[in-house]
């Protein structure tokens, strides 16, 4: 006989992944961004629900300034991430909080309950963190189409 099943919600799991860069230009700055991988939650299902947000090397959270969590596709530009004529490098914590909205079923012995749906998992993928280059300062002039 298997073990009771526990009902909860949501569960979420948080992963920490440090980033190192390297800027090297006056006038740059850089912004993080977290977004799906390859694979993805199938198309309709906000079932499970990403966010992130970026601490510095000693784990004070830096980005979003104006939120707790960035949303997954979302662009962060982070304070201090900037560059010199000489090049800064940066050591940076990415956390990654990923959301079960919903409720869904565990078991205490790792067995999925009886009459649980096989095809139930809602595969999350990858996730991949991207440095994207943000231009700013005096005598900086954007061109068209360009994010200041």
């Amino acid at each position: 006989m298997g073990s009771p099943a526990v009902s909860q919600s949501p569960p979420a799991v948080e992963v920490t992944h440090t980033v190192e860069t390297y800027l090297r230009g006056d006038n740059i700055a850089g912004a993080l961004a977290v977004t799906p991988g390859s694979a993805q939650t199938p198309a309709g299902d906000d079932s499970i629900r990403a966010t992130f947000y970026v601490a510095d090397a000693s784990g004070h959270k830096v980005a979003p300034v104006a939120a707790e969590w960035a949303e997954v596709g979302e662009r962060v530009t982070v304070p201090g991430l900037v560059g010199d004529s000489d090049g800064v490098s940066a050591t940076w914590n990415v956390v990654v909080r990923v959301v079960a909205e919903g409720d869904y079923t565990w078991s205490a012995d790792g067995q999925r309950p009886a009459g649980a749906d096989d095809d139930a998992d809602a595969p999350m993928g990858t996730l991949r963190i991207t440095l994207h280059q943000v231009r700013q300062g005096e005598g900086f002039v954007p061109a068209d189409g360009d994010e200041p």
